[in-house]
C-alpha cells in the first residue's frame, strides 16, 4: 500500500505556495501534499516536492474574482488536484 502524508493548514492570510513554504515547513514535516484555504482563492500546483490545493470558496467571492470547489485524487504515486469553477 502506498501512504501520502497530507497536511492541512486553514488559518492563513498568506497566499500561494511561495508565501506558504517556510510557514508549512515549519509546521510539517515529510508532507507529500498541503490543503489550505482562508484567501479562498483557488490553486493547483507543486513547489518544492510538495503539492498545494487550495479549492477557493463555493460561497464567498470578496477575495477573487471566481468561486469554486476542488477535488484532490490520489493514485499511486501522483496526486492531481482539480478546481471546478461555480
Amino acid at each position: 500500500m502506498i501512504m501520502k502524508r497530507i497536511g492541512v493548514l486553514s488559518d492563513t492570510h498568506l497566499k500561494g505556495p511561495d508565501a506558504l513554504l517556510e510557514e508549512i515547513m515549519n509546521s510539517f514535516k515529510d508532507v507529500d501534499a498541503v490543503i489550505y484555504g482562508h484567501t479562498h482563492e483557488g490553486f493547483s500546483g507543486s513547489q518544492a516536492g510538495i503539492f498545494f490545493f487550495n479549492p477557493g470558496s463555493p460561497t464567498d467571492s470578496r477575495f477573487t474574482i471566481r468561486r469554486s470547489i476542488g477535488i484532490i485524487t490520489i493514485h499511486k504515486h501522483t496526486i492531481v488536484g482539480e478546481l471546478i469553477p461555480l
